[in-house]
């Protein structure tokens, strides 16, 4: 909110998810008077951001691999911080694994 970001998009993997940071984190918003029009929250990548707004994505991983080229066409143009969790939560035939094997 520094003025080089036009938005923030926090993007989770689920509602439930996404309606407990929303509310985890509405007080800091509220004391540094940041609307809900600068940091928006989604549970999905379906929405459209302004250029160089910033998108932090949790488990970006499985958006990637879901739809890589929509992912791709939402983080194009913006600054992305991108968080995931354990690879294959040590599963030896996770998707890490299924990753390499198809590529």
């Amino acid at each position: 909110m520094t003025g080089i970001v036009s938005e923030v998009h926090i993007v989770s993997q689920d509602k439930y998810l996404m309606d407990r940071d929303k509310k985890d984190f509405s007080i800091y918003w509220q004391l540094l008077g940041i609307g809900e029009t600068e940091v928006q929250y989604h549970a999905d990548i379906d929405f459209v951001p302004k250029p160089n707004s910033l998108i932090i994505c949790d488990e970006a991983d499985r958006f990637m691999i879901e739809d890589c080229a929509k992912f791709s066409s939402i983080i194009c143009g913006c600054f992305c911080i991108c968080f995931t969790g354990t690879p294959d939560n040590c599963d030896a035939n996770g998707i890490q694994k299924y990753m390499i094997d198809n590529m």
